[in-house]
């Protein structure tokens, strides 16, 4: 579609070598803003596809039901945190693997819960990438296994996507559309759950205060607000365990 797109204002065959030369420019200038424009568009339409996935798999964990629509429009609200949060998470692992990839790898792990802290906790840009750090921590060898589980079962429908873009020939485009909305999905729906299972390991555990049982005076049923009480304050009984 994009090769279409682009011959189709700067057709370069029929032209004599000095004429295809005067159209380069043209040309490319062409290609640039069409793949600018395919980048922006994905760019758009995924953002809003994985805001809206997560806000459904957080609904459904939380609340055991879940709204299409509703998430829909509270992901569109989310556009700007989640293009800035996508952005400096892209710059980050781009410079993290121009230093001979370990260091983009251990990045990517480390900040790869970013974006549903910005969409659960409403964290801000830079917060995110605090809290993910926090949640992945000491979990790094677990979080780096799950990740290459996830993407060896992203290969099979991205293997299939492949294929089908040479199988169904001017349906093509269609096809790979078709497919790669059904498997897309589970990366933030991965993402969710794996962040609340991290959530719930960090959490602070609520250690709940032993609690006495309630003593009554035997004589009059008065209660028995201190555990060292001797007497009771209503008609002055003795509670003191009797001796022998």
């Amino acid at each position: 579609m994009i090769t279409t797109a682009i011959q189709t204002p700067v057709p370069l065959t029929g032209l004599t070598p000095q004429e295809e030369l005067a159209q380069l420019p043209g040309y490319f200038e062409s290609l640039f803003l069409v793949l600018g424009l395919v980048l922006l568009i994905s760019w758009i339409v995924g953002s809003l596809a994985t805001a809206t996935a997560v806000r459904l798999t957080s609904e459904e964990i939380e609340k055991g039901e879940a709204s299409v629509q509703a998430s829909f429009k509270w992901a569109t609200s989310k556009l700007p945190s989640v293009w800035a949060v996508s952005l400096l998470y892209g710059i980050i692992i781009f410079f993290g693997f121009l230093a001979l990839y370990v260091p983009g790898i251990i990045l990517g792990i480390m900040f790869s819960l970013a974006l549903p802290a910005v969409l659960i906790e409403n964290c801000g840009v830079l917060d995110s990438l605090g809290r993910s750090r926090v949640l992945v921590g000491h979990r790094w060898s677990k979080t780096f296994a799950l990740f290459l589980i996830l993407g060896l079962v992203l290969l099979v429908p991205a293997v299939a996507v492949d294929l089908a873009g040479t199988l169904f020939g001017p349906l093509n485009y269609l096809a790979v559309s078709l497919l790669s909305a059904l498997y897309i999905p589970m990366i933030p729906i991965f993402l969710t759950v794996y962040y609340y299972s991290n959530v719930a390991r960090t959490a602070p555990q609520v250690q709940l205060a032993p609690t006495s049982a309630v003593r009554f005076c035997p004589s009059c049923g008065e209660p028995v607000t201190e555990p060292n009480q001797s007497f009771c304050r209503r008609c002055g009984n003795n509670l003191r365990p009797s001796q022998g």
